[in-house]
């Protein structure tokens, strides 16, 4: 873990500049805020106390954990049929597009489900 920042005031966790609100129940109210950088870091706090180094973020991994949670879930399994690939494939890719377009043109197969039909036998097995 490369950058952790933990903001109780603000109820924010940021984990390599990406920030979460997150509950900070049981975090010292002493405590402004918490640097963490790879192998160190520093408690900043609240109360006039001069800021702490700190070697281990053990104290903090339960608000780490909290970020993670809070996170959005894991992309899921890609449900889409071959056709519905190709499509969103040369959808992305106008030129791309333009260039099958052209290549089936040249062939005479102006229709386009014939054309996705000829793409998905030609590329099912490469999406």
């Amino acid at each position: 873990m490369a950058r952790v920042t933990i903001i109780p005031d603000d109820n924010t966790v940021l984990v390599d500049g990406e920030a979460r609100e997150i509950s900070m129940a049981g975090i010292d109210p002493t405590i402004h805020a918490v640097q963490w950088f790879d192998t160190a870091g520093e408690i900043e706090y609240n109360d006039g106390k001069r800021h702490k180094k700190i070697f281990s973020i053990s104290p903090f991994q339960v608000f780490i954990d909290r970020w993670t949670a809070a996170g959005p879930p894991p992309p899921g399994p890609d449900t889409r049929t071959d056709r519905q690939k190709i499509i969103d494939r040369l959808r992305g890719d106008p030129v791309l597009k333009a260039q099958v377009i052209d290549s089936f043109e040249a062939r005479g197969i102006t229709d386009k489900q014939q054309m996705l039909a000829a793409l998905e036998a030609k590329f099912a097995d490469t999406i």
